[in-house]
This record gives C-alpha cells, structure tokens and sequence, in this order.
C-alpha cells in the first residue's frame, strides 16, 4: 500500500489512497518513528483517514437524519425532538437532496430566499441553525471533513414581542383573579417566569421544596435542571394550597390550551388588552430589570441559554428611564445656582 524512502538526512511516507490520490509526506529523521508513521497512515487509509484527514462519505441528510434524530432524542424535550423531527422531514430534506459535503453556501442562500417568502426571518433562522447543527454533528461523527456553511450568518430579526403590565393593570390582574382557578397558575407565574409547560409539570415531592423555598425544574426547553427561589409572597401561597392524594402534581387534569384561553378571556372580562400568558413570563424578568438586577441574574432565573433573549425580556419601561433621567437634577442642585448659569450659557 506503501513505502518508505529516505532523501538526505528525511525520511518520507508515499501512499496511495486511492489509485490515482497520491499522499507523499515528510515524516523526520528517525527511521524507527518513520515506519511507525507508515504503519499509522496505512491503518487510517483502511478506516478512510489519512494524516488526521479523511474522506467525506457520500451520505445526504436523508441517510443521516436517523442516526442525528436518535441522538437528539435525548438532548432535548419532547416537544422540541416533534419539532426538529418535522423541519427536518418537511424542509431539509426535500431541499437539500444532495451529498452533505456537496451542500454549499449558495444552496442555503437559495433556500433562505424562497423560504423568506413564507415565514418569518426568526423562523428561518431555527431552520438554518438545524442545518449547521446537523451538519456539525456529521463533522463529529467522520462522515464529512468540515461543515460547508458554517461561513453563513443568520438574518437579522425584528424586536421580539416585550408586552408587560404597568401598575394599574397589575393591580387589575391581581383583584380580577382572585377566586378565579387561575389564580395559583398566575401567581406562580409572575414571581417566578416559569414557562407554561413548566408550570403544567410542576410536582410537590419532584419539584417543590418548601422548606429550602425553592422549585427545580429537571425538564425545561433547553434540557438543563434549573432552580428559581421562591419569595415569601409565593411561598405563603403553596404553603395553602390543597394537595390532590392521587396525584403529585400541582395542577393535574389542566392543558396550556385550557390556561390560554380561560386566560385570555379573563383579560377580556377585566379590561386588560393586548396580554397573553407568556407575557406574563415578560412581566417577571422587565419588573427585575426595573428594579436593578443584573442580566446574568435574570438569565439565570428565565434559564436562557442564550443572554440575547434575556436583554429583549429584560428592557426597561420609559417610565424608569424617566426616573434615571431626573436623577440628574440632584447633580445640578449640587453645584448651586451660580453653576447653574454657567452651564445654560
């Protein structure tokens, strides 16, 4: 398969790896090291490597989706492997039928272009992104050398939806609740920014610890246990709430749909426009903003992997901005009227 040979003082290695794919290279001084190198390359040659370099298989992302759905199956929850299962059949596949080291940026561009034409530029982006991931994982598992878009940039996106309560609506929300079956859903909601289903899983030996004050949560979207402390508000509530004997969950028997839309018609009822239930997620995260919380903290308690989707949470209301504005006036008082003048000059 190969030889060994030797010019000046050098030793060098000279395969083939295939009939007519030549590989000479320079492998040093020392014969012993030289054939152990020879050895090396005819082994890797045999597995398809070569010199830490080995060759692409010809495999599309039909053949491969299998084996990439099985891994993601347990790096995800449920509802997110439906999700990455269905872009992956529905898009990916019939419109990249080609080798995977084959894909190339313009075909991505092609399909980021007729794909604009039909959704959102956030949602082609999780499509794109599913396709890098994909990809990348074929870069782990030898059967490509490299990803081939890895160069491409995700498009920008518009603002995200930033809807949360001023007071008057808060104090809405909490008289017009009251009583209602709800009401431990919105309150859990608004002290701690858990997502619907999180809520919906919560159990009382799985996920409550009221002694330490705290719920961990083992399932969320990203798949990473999370911990959120609960204040004496919340804590008094679970402490009152009745426990159900034949089941350990909080609130069994109850679906998000069910609390979207009773939850949506309670905002009807009460005067509230233009509020959904995962604002209520929105609310908790820009009321800690307000109050001077650092982002990493609220990253943390929204269990964001990524702090970009925290800052977009996480803004401030004008009312705020107002307040750090004014601040300022102590400043000018301070340096007395005489200074006052100087500056308006």
């Amino acid at each position: 398969m190969g030889r060994l040979f030797k010019r000046g003082k050098k030793y060098y290695v000279d395969v083939y790896k295939t009939k007519t794919d030549r590989l000479r290279r320079s492998v040093g001084t020392d014969r012993r090291v030289a054939e152990q190198v020879l050895k090396d390359v005819e082994v890797k040659i045999i597995k398809g490597e070569y010199l830490g370099i080995y060759e692409d298989k010809k495999i599309t992302i039909k053949d491969f989706s299998g084996e990439y759905l099985s891994y993601m199956e347990t790096q995800v929850t449920p509802k997110s492997f439906r999700r990455a299962k269905d872009m992956i059949h529905q898009h990916l596949i019939p419109n990249f039928p080609q080798y995977l080291s084959k894909i190339t940026t313009k075909d991505v561009e092609g399909y980021i272009g007729s794909r604009l034409q039909k959704i959102e530029p956030a949602s082609v982006n999780r499509e794109v992104t599913r396709l890098k991931h994909l990809l990348n994982k074929a870069v782990e598992r030898r059967y490509i050398s490299k990803n081939p878009i890895e160069e491409i940039k995700p498009l920008k996106e518009p603002p995200g939806r930033v809807r949360y309560l001023d007071e008057d609506e808060f104090q809405l929300l909490l008289s017009g609740c009251k009583d209602h079956w709800l009401e431990p859903l919105i309150f859990i909601s608004l002290n701690t920014g858990l997502r619907r289903s999180e809520l919906l899983q919560l159990g009382w030996k799985k996920n409550v610890d009221l002694k330490n004050n705290r719920i961990t949560l083992f399932k969320t979207k990203n798949n990473k246990m999370r911990s959120v402390a609960l204040n004496e508000t919340l804590s008094g509530l679970l402490r009152k709430f009745p426990r159900r004997i034949d089941t350990d969950l909080l609130f069994p028997n109850i679906t998000g749909d069910m609390v979207s839309m009773a939850f949506r018609r309670l905002c009807q009822q009460i005067g509230i426009k233009d509020f959904h239930w995962h604002d209520l997620r929105h609310n908790f995260a820009s009321y800690l903003a307000m109050n001077s919380y650092d982002i990493r903290t609220i990253q943390e308690l929204l269990g964001h992997s990524d702090i970009r989707m925290t800052i977009r949470y996480s803004h401030l209301s004008p009312k705020h901005l107002q307040n750090a504005v004014n601040s300022l006036d102590t400043l000018f008082v301070k340096m007395g009227s005489a200074n006052q003048e100087t500056v308006m000059k």
